[in-house]
């Protein structure tokens, strides 16, 4: 699995170290808290993405992102960030 033997495994472990030392998995979970989303009328869990962003016809302002479900017409409100 490791091409080039204990090189290939010493250079693996040091990037699990570096991954630790920058709290990576931390960094993950703030990511999935902020940009993972519920959509409020079924539930469904989904990405924010940019093709999902609904605006207000007239002002353009954001409303929030769009359920992804063909059939739902849910949007999940973009909170803010404190």
């Amino acid at each position: 699995m490791f091409i080039r033997e204990r090189a290939g495994i010493a250079a693996f472990e040091g990037l699990v170290e570096q991954g630790r030392k920058d709290n990576v998995l931390g960094r993950l979970a703030h990511l999935e808290q902020r940009y993972r989303l519920k959509c409020p009328e079924c539930g469904k869990s989904f990405w924010a993405m940019p093709e999902l962003l609904r605006t207000k016809p007239i002002t353009g302002k954001v409303e929030g992102y769009r359920c992804p479900e063909s059939h739902c017409r849910g949007v999940a409100p973009i909170e803010e960030q404190s």
